[in-house]
């Protein structure tokens, strides 16, 4: 079989605490552009611009620390669509695109929400640079895909990414649809905008009030506006408002716990599997991240959902804590 160039992009995570955070608005602009995209143009990317998204990702913390993630770069998009569609993607029909990444990761505790937490990264950071990408759910047993690729990796393949420049863009009206039709993945959907790259300001009014998803002390003790300012965090939720979901369902919630900010995730929602869920996890913690970074908050996670008396409904579990 012919074989088609890749390269592999090895990342040892450093920790949250050996990078500094920039500053500025700059975080709140990027997750309002942020979009997913379906539909690319047939222009390959240079590979120099390539090698700087590569670099940018290599300077950026993970999640957890001693838990190395691959990006494999599949430069030759064709080739690689017709190796791999009617095996990955919603049923089984996989993104046109003319660049994909493979991403994979060690099989160890938090491993999951690390590479959730870094492709979210890569795909904040390919938006920076004017380009369009797209994550793409594959099965559990991804032996035969990685052979198919000739990935001789013992790690896990976690995702594989679409990249390229957009086709097209929905305007900012129809950025939150929830799983449409003709989607490709369930990973593909994920909550993200296909919006005009131009920032805005208009409200995102198919989202839950940031009351809805942030309470105090526990469960379902709604915590006003004036609390999240004095505190300095009213934007940090408006703008986790915006982290990516499948299906836009929103499946995290917040509880204020002293100096920490406990992170929860509802788990067994018909249709998504627990690597979905762990996934969405790392993307939230992310997002809430960054955007207290942004408000000079700075801090670090400890996953670990010990014991709370948070008065927790069944199906939402505590995934860590974040204390700047």
């Amino acid at each position: 079989m012919e074989r088609f160039a890749f390269l592999v992009y090895r990342l040892s995570i450093m920790s949250i605490n050996q990078i500094r955070k920039k500053g500025g608005s700059y975080m709140h602009r990027l997750f309002e552009k942020r979009r997913s995209v379906r539909e690319y143009k047939a222009r390959a990317v240079d590979q120099s611009l390539i090698n700087d998204l590569i670099e940018t990702i290599k300077s950026k913390p993970g999640l957890v620390e001693g838990i190395d993630i691959e990006f494999v770069f599949l430069k030759e998009g064709e080739k690689i669509h017709g190796m791999l569609d009617g095996q990955v993607g919603y049923y089984g029909k996989l993104i046109e695109a003319p660049h994909y990444f493979a991403v994979l990761s060690e099989n160890k505790k938090g491993s999951l929400m690390n590479a959730g937490y870094m492709v979210e990264r890569f795909n904040l950071m390919a938006t920076d640079m004017g380009l369009g990408t797209c994550t793409i759910e594959v099965p559990e047993d991804t032996a035969e895909i990685k052979e198919t690729l000739g990935i001789g990796s013992e790690m896990d393949l976690m995702v594989l990414l679409a990249l390229g420049y957009a086709k097209k863009e929905r305007k900012v009206s129809n950025i939150y649809d929830t799983m449409l039709k003709g989607s490709l993945s369930p990973l593909t959907e994920l909550g993200y905008p296909e919006i005009d790259p131009e920032y805005s300001k208009e409200p995102v009014s198919s989202r839950l009030a940031v009351d809805e998803i942030v309470f105090i002390g526990e469960w379902g003790a709604k915590v006003d506006m004036e609390e999240l300012q004095r505190r300095g965090v009213d934007e940090v939720f408006y703008y986790m408002r915006l982290a990516p979901s499948w299906g836009n369902r929103q499946p995290w919630r917040f509880i204020l716990d002293g100096t920490r900010i406990a992170l929860l995730m509802q788990s067994g929602c018909q249709g998504i599997s627990g690597k979905i869920e762990k996934i969405e996890a790392g993307i939230a913690m992310l997002y809430l991240e960054l955007a207290m970074a942004e408000k000079g908050m700075s801090g670090s996670w400890s996953i670990d959902g010990g014991n709370n008396d948070y008065k927790l409904p069944e199906d939402y579990y505590v995934v860590g804590y974040f204390e700047s």
